[in-house]
C-alpha cells in the first residue's frame, strides 16, 4: 500500500488477512469507525483506508485479499472518493469487491458502472449488527470452494426465497436441519454468494446444477417484476427440474398458480417429511 494508506491491526496472530476499505471522505465520519471495530474484533487481519484517495493515484492492490466498498451516490459520482482509485483497479485486478449498500436506490447505478456484484444492504445513520454479521460472514469464506452440489449421491436443493424473507428462510433452515435425513441432501441458497461472486451468473449455475428448486412462499413473491417470479422459477421450469413450493406464510393460492404458471401442489413448511421424500425422488 502507498505510505498515505493508514492500517489498523488486530493481535490474533501474523496470518492475517489484506482488507482495504473504500469509501467517500463523508461517510467515512460516519460509517468507518464501527466497520473497523466489527471487522478487526472478529477477524484476524489488517484494516487500510487512504484519509486522502486521489483518482489519479494508482494504488497498490498487491496482497489485498479483499476490498470493502461504502455505496452512497456522492461515492459513485463525485471525483477522489475512492470508487474510481480503489474499487475499479480491483475489479480489474480480479480482487473480490464487496459491496456495502449505505443508501436506498443507489444499487442500479452501481451495478450499471462495475456490473451485478453480490452486496450487503445498510442503510441509516450506523450499520447494523447484522450488516457486520453478513460482512464478516462474507470475510471468512474469502477462498473457499463453493461446491454445495459437488457429491452426485445427495440431492442438490436450490432454495428460492424473496430477500426480504430472510427471517422465513432461517426459520425453514432450522427445520430442515432438524431432520433426521438432513446429511442425506445438499442445499444452496444465496448467502453461499463471497464477495466478488456476479450473483446473476452465479445463482444461473447453481440453479442449473441441482436436483430440486425449492420455492418458500410468501405474499412476497405475489409482488410485481420480483427475482423469483422474473428469472429464478422461468430458468427452473426452462431447464426442467423438479419444483417444490413451500408455504410459509399464508399466501393466495389462487394468484400464486396464476402468476406462477405449471406451479406444482404446495407442501406447508410441517410437511419436512414430504420435503425430503421428493428431493429423494430426484435422484
Amino acid at each position: 500500500m502507498r505510505d498515505d494508506y493508514i492500517s489498523v491491526k488486530n493481535e490474533k496472530g501474523s496470518d492475517e488477512l489484506k482488507i482495504l476499505i473504500s469509501m467517500h471522505s463523508v461517510d467515512r465520519c460516519i460509517y468507518l469507525e464501527r466497520l473497523i471495530n466489527g471487522i478487526t474484533q472478529s477477524i484476524s487481519c489488517t484494516v487500510y483506508y487512504s484519509p486522502f484517495p486521489a483518482d489519479g493515484m494508482n494504488t497498490d492492490l498487491s496482497g489485498i485479499d479483499l476490498v470493502i466498498a461504502g455505496v452512497t451516490e456522492k461515492y459513485i459520482t463525485w471525483s477522489n472518493s475512492g470508487f474510481v482509485s480503489e474499487v475499479l483497479p480491483a475489479l480489474s485486478a480480479g480482487v473480490p469487491v464487496l459491496p456495502v449498500m449505505l443508501e436506498k436506490g443507489i444499487v442500479n447505478l452501481f451495478n450499471t458502472r462495475v456490473g451485478k456484484l453480490h452486496y450487503i444492504e445498510s442503510v441509516g445513520q450506523e450499520l447494523s449488527q447484522e450488516a457486520l454479521g453478513q460482512i464478516n460472514s462474507y470475510i471468512l469464506r474469502l477462498g473457499s470452494n463453493d461446491n454445495a452440489f459437488g457429491d452426485k449421491r445427495k440431492p442438490g436443493i436450490f432454495i428460492s426465497y424473496r430477500k426480504r424473507d430472510i427471517n422465513e428462510l432461517q426459520r425453514f433452515i432450522a427445520l430442515i436441519d432438524a431432520h433426521s435425513e438432513r446429511e442425506r441432501v445438499c442445499l444452496w441458497y444465496d448467502t453461499g454468494l463471497k464477495p466478488g461472486d456476479n450473483y446473476k451468473l452465479t445463482i444461473e449455475e447453481r440453479l442449473k446444477s441441482c436436483d430440486l428448486f425449492l420455492m418458500l412462499v410468501t405474499p412476497n413473491v405475489l409482488e410485481p417484476d420480483n427475482y423469483v417470479m422474473r428469472v429464478e422459477y422461468p430458468m427452473a421450469v426452462k431447464e426442467k427440474k423438479h419444483v417444490l413450493p413451500v408455504i410459509m406464510q399464508k399466501t393466495d393460492l389462487n394468484e400464486l398458480y396464476r402468476l406462477f404458471p405449471g406451479l406444482p401442489k404446495c407442501v406447508t413448511d410441517t410437511q419436512t417429511g414430504a420435503i425430503f421424500s421428493k428431493a429423494r425422488k430426484t435422484l
